[in-house]
């Protein structure tokens, strides 16, 4: 599968611009002609080029058959009603238009306008003649209610090259700050001793570095989106009190922790353990050393990391912004981000009633885009082809490769160390992972927190609210939440392999995540 496209400037003086109705094709590809530059749609409306064509050829053995989905920002002349019907030899085939027909209009400051109708079949007919015939209003839609999508600004709209000194998104912390965390740590366990779940602003108070840390929680959702906090020397702690010291630093970016599977596991383990002797293709990607694609943790609000240890080799944490993403598509190839709008991407869950639901992977509410993207949640699971999930569209599966394609574009590597704490805004960044390799003695192991900011945090639209409400919602309170210390000493394979952030609605009544740990430890 690629994108062609026929530039081609029209023989006429523009004075509007309009999007064809997405359709599908079939027949021999010389009935279409692929550099041809005008259609004509059911109504007798022509609209011309430049065309965006994407096909794929179909394994038939005859090799005659191809789809063909034509995507076409066009050029409408106002002399357009004064020509005359001097089309010929046009040959006409039934199609079909995707699940919907959405029309597109760019207007003049650059901003776009999206318009959903029901699903309909239409005629298409491609010629190489120049001469279209009379416009009508079906061309130049003037939809009652449409959504404006417009170039995104602000902080979150960023490259690479704005952070090309890593002092510039990392926050160091002195020794007075880590007094300040230890007489926090020693505080909290008088009073609490190791009660993971008790740790809040309240009972780790650090009042040196309370505004730093609230600097860090603006920035998240209101700055570029993403925090580095470094400093903290993990040789000196012990396992249980450096899960303190994360947790009580976390607290004061984001007071609520989600849950990270139905058995209630707040904390995950992200590693490549050497007590594990299940192949690497049997579990998550979050337990192996294969790299990770460019997803969100579906369902997160603040993605927070803590570095125990460092790969020896590769393992580089990638960043990339949605906004940065969201405008180069917009702007070049607006087709794309209506497929990535619209709320019909099939997404995995293991409801052993329902097996997905619908949702879209972009969404634009109350003026913010937020993303919710894993590719291996998308569509039918191929361990489970069978079970009714949906197949992704030749669109959606062009757009996916688009998304990762220009992410890497502008992706930002960091080099994180050992005892770091990273904080992305889930929403509004997508990351992803190199392959690496371990030492000997050593392995990558990467502490994952789910976390809001019930004041900061961003209003979810309904479309996303399915794996978010499984995190955060009061009704999927399990009776314990659970703090693992360490990764499962015995690998438990999943029911579902390719997850890149294990999908909290995945579990079956058999949870395939970490085993069930007292939060007590220690």
């Amino acid at each position: 599968m690629y994108a062609v496209r026929a530039d081609g400037s029209p023989p006429f003086c523009p004075t509007r611009l309009a999007c064809a109705r997405p359709v599908y094709a079939s027949g021999p590809v010389s009935n279409h002609g692929i550099t041809q530059q005008s259609v004509l749609t059911s109504s007798g409306v022509w609209i011309r080029g430049p065309m965006h064509v994407l096909w794929e050829e179909w394994q038939d053995p005859s090799k005659h058959k191809r789809g063909l989905a034509v995507y076409q920002l066009v050029e409408l002349a106002s002399n357009l009603e004064q020509q005359p019907n001097s089309y010929s030899n046009l040959e006409q085939q039934p199609t079909t238009a995707l699940d919907s027909i959405r029309i597109l209009v760019r207007l003049t400051n650059n901003s776009y306008s999206m318009q959903t109708s029901p699903p309909a079949s239409h005629n298409v007919a491609m010629c190489d003649g120049a001469s279209p015939a009379p416009a009508t209003d079906d061309a130049v839609t003037q939809p009652s209610a449409v959504t404006l999508l417009h170039v995104l600004t602000g902080p979150l709209l960023w490259t690479a090259a704005d952070f090309a000194a890593p002092e510039s998104y990392t926050r160091c912390l002195g020794p007075r700050h880590i007094q300040e965390l230890e007489a926090g740590l020693r505080g909290f366990k008088h009073a609490h001793g190791l009660d993971y779940d008790g740790v809040s602003r309240r009972s780790f108070p650090v009042p040196g570095l309370a505004s730093l840390l609230a600097r860090t929680a603006e920035t998240l959702h209101e700055g570029c989106g993403f925090s580095v906090i470094r400093g903290i020397d993990a040789s000196r702690y012990s396992v249980q009190d450096s899960t303190v010291i994360y947790l009580g630093l976390a607290s004061h970016v984001a007071d609520k922790r989600g849950l990270q599977d139905r058995k209630g596991n707040v904390l995950a383990h992200i590693t490549n353990s050497k007590l594990w002797d299940v192949p690497m293709e049997q579990r998550h990607g979050i337990h192996s050393s294969h790299a990770l694609p460019f997803h969100t943790d579906m369902g997160c609000d603040m993605l927070a990391l803590q570095v125990r240890q460092s790969a020896r080799t590769g393992g580089y944490t990638y960043l990339t912004s949605a906004a940065s993403v969201f405008n180069h598509l917009l702007r070049e190839e607006p087709e794309v981000v209506l497929t990535l709008l619209t709320p019909n991407w099939p997404v995995q869950i293991s409801n052993r009633k329902t097996r997905h639901y619908l949702a879209p992977v972009f969404s634009i509410h109350q003026g913010r885009l937020l993303v919710s993207l894993d590719p291996s949640r998308l569509g039918p699971h191929p361990a489970s082809p069978d079970e009714g999930v949906p197949a992704l569209t030749l669109a959606q599966r062009y757009a996916l490769g688009r998304v990762s394609q220009v992410g890497a574009a502008f992706e930002l590597r960091l080099k994180l160390e050992a005892g770091d704490l990273l904080f992305v805004n889930n929403w509004a960044l997508l990351h992803r992972r190199d392959a690496y390799q371990d030492g000997d003695l050593t392995s990558r192991h990467m502490v994952r927190l789910w976390l809001r900011n019930t004041q900061l945090g961003w209003s979810i639209p309904t479309d996303l609210l399915t794996p978010w409400l499984a995190a955060y919602g009061e009704q999927s309170r399990p009776k314990m939440r659970l703090y693992p210390l360490q990764p499962m000493s015995t690998y438990v394979v999943p029911r579902y392999t390719t997850g890149s952030a294990a999908f909290v609605v995945e579990d079956t009544d058999e949870s395939d995540t970490e085993p069930t740990i007292p939060s007590t430890l220690g």
